[in-house]
């Protein structure tokens, strides 16, 4: 039996709206993504495109609003330079990882971790 997904278009403004207004109240836009790809049966290597793609450029736009606003100082910049340098080990390490694990698995994991962040930011607003 093949399982039901989303066929519209019509869906994409909705979440698209949604990610816009999570990403604006929690910096959380990825998660109506996530789950509009998985909803629509995207298979996982077009997932893990199109939301590397999403995060470049919504991270971009983020990183140009916070320099204009004047939230960057040197303990930013610091704290930027020690992390670039880990992204040379965990972007090889995730693609790694998701060549060698089924993708029904794959995205079983994405919504165990969307659960986590989940939990961690209602834990935060409490």
């Amino acid at each position: 039996m093949q399982q039901q997904h989303l066929q519209s278009h019509h869906w994409d403004y909705l979440a698209g709206i949604i990610s816009g207004v999570m990403g604006s109240a929690y910096n959380s836009h990825g998660v109506p993504v996530v789950i509009y790809g998985t909803l629509k049966k995207w298979p996982v290597a077009s997932l893990r495109g199109i939301l590397q793609a999403h995060f470049i450029c919504v991270g971009t736009i983020v990183v140009i609003s916070h320099i204009l606003a004047g939230f960057w100082t040197i303990q930013v910049l610091q704290l930027l330079g020690l992390s670039l340098p880990l992204l040379l080990v965990v972007i090889p390490l995730g693609n790694w990882v998701s060549t060698r694990i089924d993708s029904r698995t794959m995205v079983r994991y994405i919504y165990d971790l969307l659960i986590v962040f989940g939990c961690l930011l209602l834990y935060k607003t409490l």
